[in-house]
C-alpha cells in the first residue's frame, strides 16, 4: 500500500503539507487511477507526490511488479527545436578510405557480421564534437573523423566531454577483464 496525500488543485503542495491533510492507503492500481483521472479532468485533485512506498504484507508485491496495471503509449508527436550539425559526406567517405568500415573501438565489421547487408554500414565519430565548436569549421577526414559502431558511438558521447577512443577501449578491456576473471570455469 502506498501513503497518498491529496489536496485541492489550487492549493500548493507547500500549503497542503503546512495544513490539514486527508491521507489515505492505496494500493497500485487504485493510484493509476487516480492518475488517469488527473490526465483526463483538468479540474480534478491534484496529488502530490510526495509519498512513501511500502510493502504490502497481504498482497507481497511491490508496485512496480504488478503486472498489467499500467498501459505505455508511444508515437505522440511532438515538436522539438534543435540545432542540426551539417556533416560532410565527402569527409565521411574519406575517412572509411582511410580507415575502412570497422569500428576502430572494437573492431566490429558489420559486412563479415551481416553480410551484404552490412557492406559500407558505419558510424563516424567527430574526435573533437561538433556541438563544442558551435560553428562550421574545416575538418581533416583522416585526422578529425573516425568509424565507430552505434554501440560504440553512444558509449562515446555518454558523457560531455566525450570519451576518447583510447578511453573507451581500456573500459572494454576493463570490463572484459573483470568478466573474464568473474566467469566460472566449465
Amino acid at each position: 500500500m502506498i501513503d497518498f496525500a491529496l489536496c485541492n488543485l489550487h492549493q500548493s503542495a507547500t500549503e497542503a503539507i503546512s495544513g490539514d491533510l486527508k491521507t489515505t492507503k492505496l494500493n497500485p492500481s487504485e493510484i493509476i487511477n487516480i492518475w488517469i483521472s488527473l490526465i483526463n479532468n483538468k479540474n480534478s485533485i491534484q496529488v502530490l507526490s510526495d509519498f512513501n512506498v511500502e510493502l504490502d504484507s497481504q498482497q507481497g508485491v511491490l508496485a512496480e511488479e504488478i503486472i498489467d496495471a499500467e498501459k505505455y503509449f508511444e508515437g505522440a508527436t511532438k515538436t522539438i527545436c534543435i540545432n542540426a550539425y551539417e556533416r560532410s559526406n565527402k569527409a565521411r567517405k574519406d575517412c572509411t578510405n582511410a580507415h575502412g568500415y570497422a569500428c576502430v573501438v572494437c573492431k566490429f565489421d558489420f559486412e563479415l557480421e551481416y553480410g551484404e547487408i552490412g557492406k559500407k554500414f558505419i558510424h563516424v565519430h567527430h574526435l573533437k564534437q561538433l556541438a563544442d565548436i558551435g560553428e562550421e569549421y574545416e575538418i581533416n577526414p583522416r585526422e578529425d573523423l573516425r568509424p565507430v559502431c552505434p554501440n560504440c558511438h553512444a558509449m562515446l558521447h555518454k558523457r560531455r566531454p566525450a570519451y576518447s577512443i583510447e578511453d573507451l577501449r581500456e573500459i572494454i578491456d576493463a570490463a572484459n577483464k573483470h568478466r573474464r576473471h568473474n566467469t566460472p570455469q566449465r
